[in-house]
């Protein structure tokens, strides 16, 4: 029991001892101007751990953070650091757990213009940049490159030469969330860019009248880009290209100087889902140059300049489901040159031109439960030597016929549909086109409810509800070598049931 009892102040005195060497090694906070005159030398005295904090004012200073510390300014409305001609304004090597917040960051007026130049730039480590406001920087507001990881939180980038955010390289991981991104920029770069195959995901920004919104680029480039608004840039909205692979969700991309989205060049894969596209001068989503894998459902593209949806060039699979497109000056959904496109249950209706036209040597496309109504144009339109079918579609009211087969290589099945309303023709095969039409609905169409004309159109015709059309129920002239069987009904139109004109 003795030994115990002595053994007892000597634990005590070792636990004192203890707690004086941690507090003495406890996280300190470095106060500019009060402790420091400069901001360089609070960094330099601090420990990891520690924050150096600069209350408001006005720093003619470039910094370089250490590892661990947090750089903590007052507010970004009174606290403003302009960096030295030809240096970064911070910048951060392969610093680990550190932090910048709170400050407006902006370069000398005489800076340099040639070397593009930072307002916050982050190599290696791991480092978040929150509230801060980066204006007028010869280069890109923030950059984050050869593998850093970190956030890019609730700052203001505008006016910065080249861009908002850039984030490049393999191996760099990037959230960059809440940020608005305004007038930086010429070029498609210039809002905020991953590049070069980094990794991240940007959420919840706003991305105005910059040289392009959101760009996603190169081989390994995997980003979400999601719930952000891409207004007014002068080329795109959002743009995924060179082979990166990009997920495109709930963002509203309007008023864009070209497409709202646009997905391009050979190897790109993305998926495009619930966005808004809208009243950009060129197209709503467009995707062009074979592109991979791509899946886009549910999006609203409407009162834009060119088409809702364009598909151009593509070899691979192309799903097009449950998207809105009306009001376009153009088409709803254009498939040109394309290899196997799958189109279904979209709604396209009241667009310039056509709702759907599939064009141009394009194969294997099959359009189903489509909804093309009071186009200006017809409701689908199948042109030059395009292949596919078209079934369980709805045309109706379309100026022109609700279904146009056109073109002496083009082979289309027609079939399940409802024409109805449309002028002149429920449906139309022409100018050699061949293919089937079965079990469609062509009723009180003004003229007839199918027509077939052109020398050596051939299409086959069986079990077709042609009625109450305001002339005939099909109608086909000299040249034309339609198969009628006996399977289709023709009842209460004007004229004839089938009728033969020289």
């Amino acid at each position: 029991m003795n030994k115990f009892r002595a053994i007892i102040p000597c634990i005590i005195m070792t636990a004192l001892i203890l707690g004086f060497f941690l507090d003495s090694q406890a996280a300190n906070e470095l106060i500019v101007p009060d402790q420091y005159n400069t901001i360089q030398q609070a960094i330099d005295q601090a420990m990891a751990g520690d924050t150096v904090f600069v209350k408001s004012g006005f720093y003619n200073e470039s910094l370089r953070l250490k590892d661990g510390i947090g750089l903590i300014g007052e507010g970004m409305d009174v606290v403003t650091i302009q960096g030295h001609y030809g240096e970064n304004v911070i910048f951060a090597q392969n610093c680990n757990s550190s932090s910048i917040s709170g400050f407006t960051l902006e370069q000398e007026e005489n800076a340099d213009t040639q070397s593009r130049l930072s307002g916050v730039s982050v190599e290696g480590g791991a480092v978040k940049v929150t509230e801060c406001k980066i204006r007028n920087i010869t280069g890109y507001g923030i950059v984050f490159y050869r593998g850093a990881r970190g956030a890019i939180e609730n700052n203001i980038c505008e006016g910065n030469k080249k861009g908002g955010i850039y984030i490049s390289e393999e191996g760099t991981n990037i959230t960059v969330k809440n940020n608005q991104c305004h007038n930086n920029g010429e070029n498609e770069y210039s809002g905020i860019c991953f590049y070069n195959g980094a990794c991240g995901t940007v959420f919840d920004n706003v991305c105005e009248r910059n040289g392009g919104g959101i760009r996603v680029a190169g081989q390994g480039t995997n980003v979400t880009v999601k719930n952000n608004r891409c207004i007014e840039n002068k080329v795109n909205g959002i743009w995924i290209a060179d082979k990166s692979i990009g997920i495109v969700e709930k963002n509203t991309c309007e008023g864009n100087g070209n497409n709202g989205i646009t997905v391009i060049d050979a190897g790109t894969s993305a998926v495009i889902t619930e966005n808004q596209c809208k009243m950009n001068k060129g197209t709503g989503i467009f995707f062009q140059y074979d592109v991979l894998n791509i899946l886009a459902d549910g999006n609203i593209c409407e009162q834009n300049q060119n088409s809702g949806i364009s598909v151009y060039k593509t070899k691979s699979l192309v799903s097009l489901s449950n998207n809105i497109c009306q009001d376009n000056y153009s088409y709803g959904i254009k498939i040109d040159q394309t290899g196997e496109v799958i189109a279904e249950n979209n709604t396209c209706e009241e667009n310039g031109k056509s709702g759907i036209l599939v064009w141009g040597g394009s194969n294997a496309v099959n359009l189903k439960n489509n909804t093309c109504n009071d186009n200006c144009t017809y409701g689908i339109w199948f042109y030059g030597d395009a292949k596919g079918m078209a079934e369980k579609n709805v045309c109706e009211r379309n100026s022109y016929p609700g279904i146009s087969v056109e073109g002496k290589e083009v082979i289309v099945t027609v079939k399940n549909n409802k024409c109805s309303g449309n002028y002149p023709s429920g449906i139309v095969f022409s100018q050699g086109a061949g293919g089937k039409a079965e079990n469609n609905i062509c009723e009180n169409n003004p003229w007839s409810g199918i027509a077939i004309r052109g020398e050596g159109t051939n299409p086959a015709l069986t079990a077709n509800y042609c009625d109450n059309n305001g002339v005939w129920g099909i109608i086909y002239w000299a040249g034309a070598e339609p198969s009628i069987t006996e399977g289709n009904i023709t009842q209460g139109n004007g004229k004839e049931g089938i009728k033969k004109r020289d």
